[in-house]
């Protein structure tokens, strides 16, 4: 196991044990550790079945990203994802995720 690897696993069990207290937060992670792959890792081990999930992302290139990371590292199909823009995030202000 890479030491990056060993890093991604302590972020994912510590974000399953901060997500359990607290019902909300962000991952404020350096370029290049794998965003994307801790997060869905973490999604995958915690969300309940037809749960919802909202992803910001800052530039409009990423949405692709994203899929495509999801897809590369089996994210759960039960689990409902919303990707949205930075800057479409008030539209969604009222809205209900898990």
């Amino acid at each position: 196991m890479t030491k990056q690897n060993e890093l991604q696993k302590k972020f994912v069990d510590e974000g399953i044990s901060f997500f359990k207290k607290i019902d909300r937060g962000y991952y404020n992670l350096a370029m290049r550790f794998g965003k994307c792959k801790t997060t869905i890792e973490l999604m995958n081990k915690m969300l309940n079945k037809n749960e919802w999930v909202l992803i910001a992302y800052p530039d409009n290139k990423l949405k692709q990203t994203w899929m495509d990371e999801m897809d590369k590292w089996g994210f759960r199909e039960d689990v409902n994802v919303e990707l949205v823009n930075f800057s479409s995030l008030k539209k969604h202000l009222d809205a209900k995720y898990d």
